[in-house]
């Protein structure tokens, strides 16, 4: 068994402490955070043919049942005149050469070496970097928002209920867990983190754990999910190349959206600006 990519996750659990008092030894469980390592493991060759397999079966259950393929809903709306408007395609195109040229600015920003600046220069660059934070964090939730309102129009077709539904069986099978034993002691080795004989009862334990609003797994299988999507598209498959993204989303999250959310973006500027009240009140 391979585990291609690990981290942890804390968890609270009861461990057994032992302690010497004038009346002897005193046994206690005492309850704490332990962070739980979770591993996903690499498929095996029967895996990766179970896993094609998987994807056809419910591709195929989906058409018998009417769901309808990207290409055939493509060509539904094309004959009605193109998902987009003439508009709408310039308003996407300008969005994305904004959003493109807004994060590499962020992110040269952010790559900069500031421990040889003095103060004046420290504080002009911390300026800067807050400034294209905001502009980053109003250009990305423009082009979020068109992109979601787009491809919403796709989330039901064929192919992508059959690869959620495959990306669920790789979670469930490829997600293992060295768990506390009954002393609250980590285990040695690598088992399965969904319990079940086969696919359905495996979903049956995750249903389980859902209903009981357990924090734990809500974050093993947030983080597990990630993985799977990115290992399904190809994007990373080593403990490097995860361990790469999760650190790029991380810094990404840790930016700070601006707080009016009511701020509009000019996309017919040659930059981007952001208008306020008092933008439109000076024009």
């Amino acid at each position: 068994m391979k585990i291609m990519y690990e981290f942890s996750v804390l968890k609270e659990v009861e461990r057994k402490v032992v302690e010497e008092t004038e009346g002897g030894t005193l046994s206690k469980k005492v309850k704490e955070m332990v962070d739980i390592p979770v591993g996903i493991r690499h498929p095996s060759r029967r895996e990766m043919d179970e896993i094609d397999m998987r994807y056809s079966m419910e591709f195929s259950k989906c058409v018998a049942n009417g769901v309808l393929t990207k290409s055939m809903l493509a060509k539904a709306y094309s004959n009605m005149g193109g998902l987009l408007s003439e508009g709408e395609k310039e308003k996407y195109s300008t969005l994305y050469e904004r959003f493109t040229k807004s994060q590499f600015e962020l992110q040269a920003l952010n790559l900069k070496d500031t421990k040889s600046y003095t103060t004046a220069e420290k504080d002009e660059h911390d300026k800067k970097l807050e400034e294209a934070s905001q502009v980053f964090w109003n250009v990305y939730a423009e082009l979020n928002k068109f992109e979601n309102e787009q491809s919403q129009i796709f989330d039901q077709t064929a192919e992508i209920i059959a690869r959620n539904r495959t990306l669920l069986w790789f979670v469930c099978y490829m997600v293992m867990i060295k768990d506390v034993n009954t002393d609250g002691e980590i285990n040695k080795d690598w088992l399965p983190f969904f319990k079940g004989d086969n696919f359905d009862a495996r979903l049956d334990f995750y249903d389980d754990l859902v209903e009981n609003n357990d924090e734990f797994l809500s974050k093993v299988a947030e983080r597990a999910s990630l993985i799977a999507g990115f290992w399904y598209t190809g994007r990373a498959t080593t403990q490097e190349e995860f361990d790469y993204i999760h650190e790029s989303l991380q810094k990404m999250e840790a930016i700070e959206p601006p707080e009016d959310g009511d701020q509009d973006i000019d996309l017919d500027n040659e930059g981007v600006k952001l208008e306020t009240e008092e933008d439109g009140e000076g024009s």
